[in-house]
């Protein structure tokens, strides 16, 4: 049986029960993860050559990898709703329909009235279209455009 590299049993059900609970990383040091659950005997049946296979299910999405001892198990990279991130996509969408790239800043502020200008540089600059369209921001610039806008 190939090592481990990560074993938590904080993930089990009950502590005292014979399931123990695996973390095991396909690619060292990265995504994606398969969570294995096995009991005791079920590993000495891997251990004896019994047991040469495992039925995992995988994330729904395509591009994650990760795999589940169970079809009920949530990613919680692909799966987990995170309110303030969604809320922050829908306010990008509705700014990339501004205008001007002055308009796409004014109403970044507007969201968001207390934003590093190096924050707005980087909400912007990720954006390639945005910068396509009307060209990236320097640091200089973006500093000159908030002070302009809010003074």
């Amino acid at each position: 049986m190939k090592n481990l590299p990560y074993r938590d049993f904080d993930d089990c059900r009950d502590d005292r029960s014979d399931q123990f609970c695996f973390t095991y990383f396909p690619e060292e040091n990265t995504l994606p993860k398969w969570t294995i659950e096995l009991t005791a005997s079920e590993i000495a049946e891997i251990a004896s050559g019994k047991m040469q296979t495992l039925n995992l299910w995988k994330c729904q999405n395509p591009n994650c990898g990760s795999h589940f001892f169970s079809p009920n198990e949530t990613c919680f990279d692909c799966d987990y709703i995170d309110d303030e991130l969604d809320e922050r996509m829908r306010i990008m969408d509705t700014l990339s329909l501004s205008l001007t790239r002055e308009d796409w800043v004014k109403g970044y502020l507007k969201s968001f009235p207390d934003a590093h200008p190096l924050r707005i540089i980087g909400d912007y600059n990720s954006q390639a279209k945005l910068g396509k369209k009307w060209g990236y921001f320097s640091l200089v610039e973006m500093e000159t455009l908030v002070e302009k806008l809010k003074g």
